[in-house]
C-alpha cells in the first residue's frame, strides 16, 4: 500500500475482548471435534488417550484376553544409567538414549467384564477431556468414564455394570525397548535387564515396585473404590521418586489417597475448568472441517502430553508403545514436536523444553560427536523462537541464548576449515541421508552455522555489547561457503546432490525454519520452488513420511503458496502419506506402523497456522497463506513473535478485522494486504499507525495495551465460527464402523512358529524343527506358538503359547465336546532315522502312525528319568482355565488290536496294513471301508458301520501339569491293560481328589500327586519345576504291575527378592506310566480340555531330559487295593531293602490273595 494512504482511526464501542467469554456456546462447538469410536479399538494404535503431561493411558480393548486396557504412562519413568544419583542420564557423557536413559513401560491396569466382550462405542470429549465407553457383553453392558485430572498424578476410571468385573494390574516390562525389539543387541551392548517388579495383587487394590539396576525405583499402586450397587471408582497413580529408593510406592498411595479425599466430583469440575480455558485460550476455525478438526485433537494431543512442571517430550509423549525409538530424537524430532508451542499460543506446555535445554544442552554438545552439531542448533533455533514468541527482551535472550550458542559453536570450530578464502565444514551430516554418512559443507550444517552466528551477532548488536570473539563470527559469515546448488535447486552437500527419495527436509533449513533466505527476493523465491519440486516428485516421493508432507506445507506456507501448502496438509490427512501412517486417533506411525512418534501431527498443527499468521524478519503477516477457496476463515488469539496474541476474521476472501494484545511492550510491524484503509476500532487510548510501505504498518503498543482494527469503519469485529453444516462435517476421528486398522501394528517381539508336524505320521523336515530339538503340533494360527524375545529365558527367547477363546479345533471326549492344543514336541522322526530300514518301512510307519517311534525324545518303560522346565504365568491367566501346560505322553503302537470277539492280539505289519485297506479308524474304532466313485472318475472312501475291530489309540497322560477348577496340580495316570479301553474314564478331579489319593477303575489309577488353589500359583516370574521320574513297569499282555513308580519334584523361582524351592512331591512311590512297549515322551504348551474355551496365554522354556542312575532305596511302598466299585483304596505297607523281584512277587501274591475279579492276576 503506498505510504499516502489515508489512516483513519476510528473508537468502535462494540469491539469487546475476543476471550472465551464471548463465546458462550464454545462447548457446544466443540462437540464436532471429540473423537467417536463406533466400535471398539481393539489395539494401541486406536485407542483413546488421556493425560496431564505428567501421567496419562492409551485405552482400547484386547480381544484375547477379553478385557479393556488401560495402558498407563508417565513420560519421566526412565533408566539412568551412568547417573544413579539423577532421574535421568540425559547429558551423562557416554550415556545412550537407546538403554541408559531410555523409557520404561510402566504397565496396564485391565478390566474383565465376565460376560465376552461383543462390542462397544468410545467417546472422547477433548473439550472436557473425558472418555465415556459402553460395551455390550453377553453376559450384560459395562459403562465407564475415565479421565486423568489437572495437575494430578493419577488416573481415574469410573464403571457402572450390570455384569461382574474385576481389575487386575499389570507391571511393564523393565527392559529397554531397543532391546526388546531387537534381542541381539542386548548381548553386543552388554546390557542387563532390571530386575522383576514386586508385586502385590489384593482383590480391590495392588501395587508394583520396579527397582533399577542403577538405584531407586518407581512404582504404581491402584485401588477400586465401591461407589454403590455395580458400581465403583479406580484411582490408579505411578509415582518416580528415582534415584532415591523405597519412597515412591508410599507417594503413589499418598496421591490415591489425597484424590479419595477430594472425590470424584471436585476433582471433574477443576478438570473441566482448565481444559475449557485452555481451549478457549486460543482457536481457529477454517471450512476445511477434517483439518479444524485434526488441530483441535493436537491441542489437545499437546496438553495430554506435555505439563509445564513435567519432562520435556520425547517421541512418545506421555503415552508409551513397546518401540526401538525410546527417548528423545535431535535431528528433526524435538524440534517438530514443539513448533506449534509459539504460533498455537501454548506457551505453557513449551516450558519443560526451555528448561530440557537449560539444563542439558551444555553437556550434549560437548559430548558429541562435531558431525551431529546441526541438530542441536536447531534445537536451540527452537530455543531461541519460544524466547521470541514469549516477547523476552534483548537482555534476557542474550542471557539465555549466547552461553548455549558459545558452546554449539566450539564444536563447530573442530570441523571449520578455511581454504582458498573461504570457510567450510568438514564431516558434518545431513540427517539422515543415506544413513548417518558425513560430507563436506552439507546444507543442513551451513545453514544451522549460519544462524547460529547471525544470532550471536545479533543478540549482541540489539544489547550494544562486544564479545572478543565478535570479529571472527563476521569474518566467518562473511566467508563462510555458498549453499551448494544445482539446476534442482539445493543439494544435500558439496559435490553430493540429492538423487534419492529422502523423508528430511534438512537441506532446505536456510528457507524453513531458520529462514535465513527470504522469499521477497525474486531469485530465492524462484529457487525454493525448485527445491521443493525436486525433493518432494524424486523417485515419486516413494521415500517421504509424514513430515514431509506438513514440512513442505511449511515451506510453501512461507512462500505464501496457500494453494499448495493446503493440498499438502489436505494430503496428509487424507492420503497414504508413504512409510507412515496417520492413524484413526491422529497419532501417527512408521515402520508399518509399530514406531509411534509425536511430532508429525504436532507440526501439521504448527503448519496449519501457518497458513493464517506468521512473523518472521519482525513482520506479523495475516492470512499471508490461505489456499483461494478458503473465503471465510478466522483466528482467535494465537501468537507472533514479540509476544503478541492476534485475532483476525477473513470474510468473503478479505480480511475483516484483526485484533492484537502486546503483552511485552516489544516493536509491533505488521503487514495488512489488501488494505486500502485502517481503522482502529478499539476503545482505549490511540494508538499511533506508521505507514512502512509494502503494506506494513508500525503499531506503537504498550505493554498489555490492545487495539483492533479494520479496512472499514463500519466493520462489527464478532469473531464468526464456520459450523459444520451437516453430521457428515463433524467427528471425523475414531475408529469408524468397519474401519479398524486390518491387523495389529505391533514389533514382533513375538516370532511366529509356523510349521506343524504330525509326529505320529509324518517326519520332520529341516525347517519344521524348532531350537534344533522340538516340532511344533496342533492349530496352527499364527499366535498360537511364537517364540518370545520379550520373555526371555536364561538370554534366550522364550515360547510363547496362546490359545483364543475360538481356537478350539479338535473334538474333545464327550459328544459335542471340543479342545484345543499348541504344543511343542520333543519326540520326533526325521528322513535319516529310517536311511537304514527297507524302502516301505516309512510309508508303513506312516500307515500306521508309528513315525516317531523311530526317532529321538522317548524313554523306555520302567526307565528313571531326569527333567526340567520353567513356565511363566502372567496375572492375565483367568483362574477358571483349564489347561495342559506340560505333560508326558504315551506311545502307543496301531498294530495292537481286538477283533468283534473281544480277542485281543497283537499284529505284524503285514497284518495291520490288511485291516487298513480293508477299514476306516475314527481314533480307536473300526469302520467298514466304502468305496466310491466321483463324476471325475477319483475313488473316494468313506467310513461305513463300526465292524466290532478296535486298535490301541492311547488314553490319559502319564503325567501332567496343568490348570483346572481352580487349581495347579501335577497328575499322574496308569494303565496297566494291554488295550486300552477307551470307555474307561478313571480321572481325578483337582477339586475333589485328596492328595496321594488315587482314584481307580479295574485297571486305571489316576493320582494327584500335588496341588495347590490357583492364586496361590506364584506370577509374573519364572518357575522351574525339577522332575525326577521313576516310571512304572507293566507286565504286557499279563496286564500286570512289574515295578512301580517313583516321582520327585521340586518347584524353584523368584519372589521378593529371594529364591524360593519347594519340594512339593517328596520321592513318592506312585503308579505313573502305560503298558505300552515304547516308553514316554514329553510335550509343552497348551492343552486345553474339559470344552473350555477361557483364553490362555503362558510361556514355557528351558527344558532338558536326561536318563539318571538310580540305586537301591529304602522303600515305604503304597499298594493299591481295589474295590468292585472301582473307587475305594486300602494300602498295605512294608518297608525293607529289596530287590525288583522280590517286589514284583510280593505285589503279586498281595493282588491274588485279595481275588478281585483277576486284577492283577496272570492269565
Amino acid at each position: 500500500m503506498r505510504s499516502t494512504i489515508k489512516i483513519v482511526i476510528l473508537l468502535f464501542f462494540i469491539c469487546t475482548s475476543m476471550s472465551g467469554a464471548s463465546f458462550p456456546d464454545m462447548e457446544k462447538y466443540m462437540r464436532q471435534h471429540a473423537l467417536i469410536w463406533e466400535q471398539l479399538p481393539m489395539q494401541w494404535n486406536e485407542g483413546a488417550f488421556l493425560g496431564n503431561g505428567l501421567v496419562g493411558m492409551m485405552v482400547y480393548a484386547d480381544s484375547t484376553l477379553n478385557a479393556l486396557v488401560f495402558h498407563l504412562g508417565r513420560p519421566d519413568v526412565t533408566d539412568h544409567r551412568k547417573a544413579p544419583y539423577r532421574k535421568t542420564s540425559i547429558g551423562t557423557e557416554e550415556a545412550d538414549k537407546m538403554v541408559d536413559f531410555c523409557r520404561l513401560d510402566v504397565g496396564k491396569m485391565l478390566l474383565f467384564p465376565e460376560g465376552k466382550i461383543l462390542s462397544g462405542t468410545f467417546y472422547l470429549d477433548i473439550y472436557n477431556a473425558e472418555l465415556t465407553g459402553h460395551l455390550k457383553t453377553d453376559k450384560g453392558d459395562l459403562t465407564f468414564h475415565a479421565y486423568t485430572p489437572q495437575p494430578e498424578e493419577v488416573n481415574i476410571v469410573e464403571v457402572s455394570s450390570g455384569v461382574p468385573y474385576r481389575w487386575k494390574g499389570i507391571p511393564g516390562n523393565p527392559c529397554s525397548p531397543r532391546i526388546r525389539v531387537f534381542p541381539h543387541l542386548k548381548e553386543k551392548l552388554k546390557y542387563k535387564d532390571n530386575p522383576a517388579p514386586v508385586v502385590d495383587q489384593k482383590d480391590k487394590e495392588g501395587s508394583w515396585v520396579q527397582s533399577l539396576l542403577a538405584g531407586g525405583d518407581y512404582a504404581t499402586y491402584w485401588k477400586e473404590v465401591p461407589g454403590g450397587k455395580s458400581r465403583s471408582v479406580l484411582y490408579v497413580s505411578t509415582a518416580n521418586e528415582v534415584p532415591a529408593s523405597s519412597l515412591s510406592l508410599a507417594k503413589a498411595m499418598k496421591t490415591v489417597e489425597a484424590t479419595q479425599i477430594t472425590g470424584t466430583k471436585l476433582l471433574k469440575q477443576k478438570t473441566r475448568q482448565w481444559w475449557n480455558a485452555y481451549h478457549e485460550r486460543s482457536f481457529l476455525s477454517i471450512p476445511d472441517k477434517k483439518l479444524e478438526n485434526f488441530y483441535f485433537i493436537q491441542m489437545y494431543k499437546l496438553a495430554t502430553c506435555s505439563h509445564p512442571d513435567g519432562p520435556a517430550m520425547d517421541v512418545m509423549g506421555t503415552f508409551f508403545k513397546l518401540s526401538p525409538w525410546p527417548s528423545f530424537w535431535w535431528n528433526l524430532n524435538i524440534q517438530l514436536t514443539y513448533m506449534p508451542i509459539g504460533p498455537a499460543n501454548r506457551m505453557e506446555q513449551g516450558k519443560n523444553f526451555q528448561r530440557l535445554m537449560d539444563e542439558v544442552f551444555p553437556s550434549l554438545v560437548r559430548s558429541i560427536e562435531p558431525c551431529k552439531i546441526g541438530d542441536y542448533t536447531w534445537a536451540l533455533q527452537n530455543y531461541y523462537m519460544y524466547l521470541r514468541y514469549a516477547g523476552a527482551d534483548w537482555q534476557d535472550i542474550k542471557q539465555q541464548v549466547v552461553p548455549k550458542a558459545l558452546d554449539a559453536f566450539a564444536v563447530f570450530d573442530k570441523i571449520l576449515c578455511y581454504k582458498e578464502n573461504t570457510w567450510h565444514l568438514t564431516h558434518i551430516e545431513s540427517p539422515e541421508y543415506e544413513g548417518f554418512q558425513k560430507y563436506n559443507d552439507s546444507n543442513y550444517g551451513l545453514a544451522s552455522l549460519s544462524w547460529l552466528l547471525q544470532t550471536l551477532i545479533a543478540c549482541h548488536d540489539r544489547t550494544s555489547s562486544t564479545h572478543p570473539d565478535y570479529a571472527r563470527w563476521k569474518e566467518i559469515l562473511t566467508r563462510l561457503a555458498p549453499y551448494p546448488t544445482n539446476e534442482n535447486g539445493l543439494m544435500i552437500a558439496a559435490n553430493k546432490p540429492l538423487e534419492k527419495s529422502h523423508r528430511h527436509y534438512s537441506h532446505l533449513l536456510a528457507f524453513y525454519p531458520f529462514r535465513l533466505l527470504h522469499p521477497d527476493v525474486p531469485e530465492n523465491r524462484k529457487f525454493l520452488e525448485k527445491s521443493i519440486e525436486h525433493w518432494l516428485s524424486l523417485e515419486d516421493g516413494k521415500g517421504l513420511a509424514g513430515y514431509s508432507y506438513t514440512g513442505a506445507a511449511s515451506l510453501y506456507a512461507y512462500l505464501g503458496n496457500g494453494n499448495k501448502a493446503y493440498e499438502r496438509l489436505a494430503h496428509f490427512i487424507n492420503k497414504p502419506i508413504g512409510i507412515s501412517i496417520l492413524l484413526p486417533n491422529t497419532f501417527y506411525v512408521e515402520s508399518q506402523g509399530k514406531n509411534p512418534v509425536i511430532e508429525t501431527p504436532l507440526s501439521a498443527a504448527a503448519s496449519l497456522t501457518e497458513l493464517l499468521i506468521q512473523s518472521w524478519d519482525e513482520t506479523i503477516r495475516i492470512f499471508p497463506a490461505v489456499p483461494d477457496h478458503w473465503k471465510d476463515c478466522a483466528f482467535h488469539a494465537l501468537r507472533a513473535e514479540g509476544g503478541f496474541t492476534v485475532s483476525a476474521q477473513r470474510q468473503d476472501g478479505r480480511t475483516e478485522w484483526v485484533s492484537l494484545t502486546s503483552e511485552k511492550g516489544q516493536p509491533c510491524r505488521i503487514q495488512l494486504s489488501g488494505w486500502d484503509a485502517v481503522h482502529q476500532l478499539s476503545a482505549g487510548r490511540t494508538v499511533s499507525i506508521k505507514p512502512l510501505g509494502n503494506e506494513t504498518y508500525e503499531l506503537d503498543l504498550k505493554t498489555g495495551e490492545s487495539v483492533t482494527l479494520a479496512p472499514d469503519k463500519s466493520t462489527k469485529c464478532k469473531l464468526r465460527l464456520i459450523r459444520a453444516k451437516n453430521k457428515s462435517q463433524s467427528n471425523f476421528y475414531g475408529v469408524k464402523s468397519r474401519k479398524g486398522l486390518p491387523e495389529i501394528m505391533e514389533w514382533p517381539e513375538l516370532t511366529p512358529i509356523k510349521e506343524r508336524v504330525n509326529v505320529q505320521a509324518d517326519s520332520a523336515r529341516i525347517r519344521q524343527i524348532v531350537d534344533g530339538c522340538w516340532v511344533a503340533v496342533g492349530t496352527n494360527k499364527s499366535h498360537a506358538i511364537q517364540l518370545d524375545y520379550s520373555r526371555p529365558f536364561q538370554g534366550q527367547p522364550s515360547y510363547r503359547f496362546e490359545l483364543k477363546q475360538d481356537d478350539n479345533t479338535l473334538e474333545g471326549y464327550s459328544k459335542g465336546e471340543t479342545k484345543g492344543r499348541a504344543e511343542l514336541c520333543y519326540c520326533y522322526a526325521v528322513s535319516d532315522d529310517f536311511k537304514n530300514y527297507p524302502a516301505d518301512e516309512y510309508p508303513n510307519a506312516q500307515k500306521m502312525k508309528t513315525v516317531y517311534h523311530y526317532g529321538k525324545g522317548s524313554c523306555p518303560q520302567g526307565s528313571s528319568m531326569s527333567y526340567t522346565f520353567s513356565v511363566y504365568i502372567p496375572h492375565t491367566l483367568d483362574k477358571n482355565v483349564s489347561t495342559i501346560f506340560a505333560q508326558w505322553h504315551g506311545m502307543p503302537s496301531r498294530t495292537l488290536v481286538s477283533d468283534p470277539d473281544g480277542k485281543v492280539m497283537r499284529l505284524s505289519t503285514k497284518e495291520f496294513l490288511e485291516l487298513e485297506r480293508r477299514m476306516i479308524f475314527k481314533k480307536n474304532t473300526a469302520y467298514d471301508k466304502i468305496i466310491k466313485i466321483n463324476a471325475q472318475g477319483d475313488t473316494l472312501y468313506r467310513a461305513g458301520k463300526p465292524n466290532g475291530w478296535l486298535i490301541e489309540q492311547g488314553g490319559y497322560p502319564p503325567l501332567a501339569f496343568g490348570f483346572s477348577q481352580g487349581y495347579f496340580y501335577i497328575k499322574a495316570n496308569s494303565d496297566r491293560k494291554w488295550l486300552t479301553d477307551k470307555t474307561d474314564r478313571c480321572n481325578a478331579n483337582p477339586d475333589k481328589a485328596e492328595i496321594m489319593h488315587p482314584v481307580t477303575s479295574t485297571f486305571k489309577t489316576s493320582t494327584i500327586a500335588y496341588k495347590m488353589p490357583f492364586e496361590n500359583f506364584p506370577k509374573d516370574c519364572w518357575i522351574t519345576f525339577q522332575v525326577n521320574i521313576d516310571w512304572t513297569e507293566y507286565g504286557k499282555e499279563k496286564e500286570t504291575i512289574l515295578k512301580p513308580g517313583l516321582l520327585d519334584v521340586t518347584m524353584s523361582y523368584r519372589q521378593s527378592e529371594k529364591e524360593v524351592k519347594e519340594h512339593i512331591v517328596n520321592n513318592e512311590e506312585i503308579l505313573i506310566g502305560r503298558n505300552d512297549e515304547e516308553g514316554y515322551y514329553f510335550k509343552f504348551g497348551i492343552y486345553r480340555v474339559g470344552n473350555s474355551t477361557i483364553p490362555v496365554c503362558y510361556n514355557l522354556a528351558g527344558y532338558k531330559e536326561q536318563f539318571r542312575k538310580v540305586t537301591t532305596r529304602i522303600t515305604q511302598f503304597k499298594i493299591p487295593y481295589f474295590s468292585t466299585q472301582h473307587r475305594t483304596i486300602d494300602f498295605l505297607f512294608f518297608r525293607r531293602k529289596t530287590k525288583k523281584e522280590e517286589i514284583i512277587a510280593e505285589f503279586n501274591k498281595q493282588q491274588k490273595a485279595r481275588h478281585l475279579n483277576g486284577d492283577g492276576l496272570e492269565k
